[in-house]
């Protein structure tokens, strides 16, 4: 793997991998990009433990600069919504700027009937959001998504500032590592390669990766959108 061949070869830059979509000196660089400028949206994001996933990873964002990380172990949804619920107190973010992954458990955090009244539910599976009025070619919203996030971390865009220097950083650069593009079959849509492959391939789920792609989702709504929901 490229991991091996760093570690054991030395061989730092080495990606032999022709369908990674993110080098490794780009993933190195999200975490040290500190000419980032915190301005646009102060949000969160967050990828609840479910089916199989091994933590519950909530991200807190101004503009592009990843402030604050909060990781817990598969927990009952109570600690969910009170974790979110004091990431947004300590960091001023209005409900309507807190994106969850909504399937399975994660489905009882906003909407109608949820603990977080206007949270944005984020499902992976749906169809891409169109933009500037034209279809996107992915094959659903998780893929647009993290083929978005690919591009703007490989031209210097993220700041990972709150992950430089977590224990958890080497997890975040083999999930980063995961992230390829796969064949794209009869119907011509860029895909990426299942998660199952992924969890096979590092031994868990992607949870890091997973909570940084959704980032993208707000660059995707449309303008108006954006002005009402963005807090300076």
């Amino acid at each position: 793997t490229a991991t091996r061949e760093r570690l054991l070869s030395g061989n730092w830059n080495y990606d032999g991998d022709p369908e990674a979509l993110i080098d490794f000196a780009s993933i190195n660089d999200s975490f040290r990009n500190n000419h980032v400028q915190p301005v646009g949206y102060r949000c969160i994001t967050a990828d609840i433990a479910m089916r199989g996933s091994d933590k519950f990873v909530c991200g807190v964002w101004n503009g592009f600069i990843l402030v604050d990380v909060l990781v817990m172990p598969k927990s009952g949804g109570k600690d969910v919504v009170d974790a979110i619920t004091a990431l947004r107190t300590k960091h001023q973010i209005p409900a309507s700027n807190v994106l969850y992954d909504a399937d399975g458990v994660g489905a009882f955090v906003g909407g109608e009937g949820g603990y977080i009244p206007g949270a944005i539910p984020f499902h992976g599976g749906a169809t891409p959001m169109a933009v500037n009025g034209s279809k996107e070619n992915y094959e659903n919203l998780k893929t647009q998504v993290y083929y978005k996030m690919s591009e703007r971390l490989s031209l210097g865009g993220y700041y990972l500032e709150a992950l430089a220097e977590s224990q958890y950083k080497h997890e975040v650069i083999q999930e980063l590592e995961q992230v390829k593009s796969r064949n794209a079959g009869d119907d011509r849509k860029l895909k990426l390669i299942k998660k199952e492959q992924v969890k096979e391939n590092i031994g868990r789920s992607p949870d890091f990766s997973d909570m940084i792609a959704m980032r993208e989702y707000f660059e995707l709504l449309p303008v108006h959108q954006r002005r009402k929901s963005a807090y300076r």
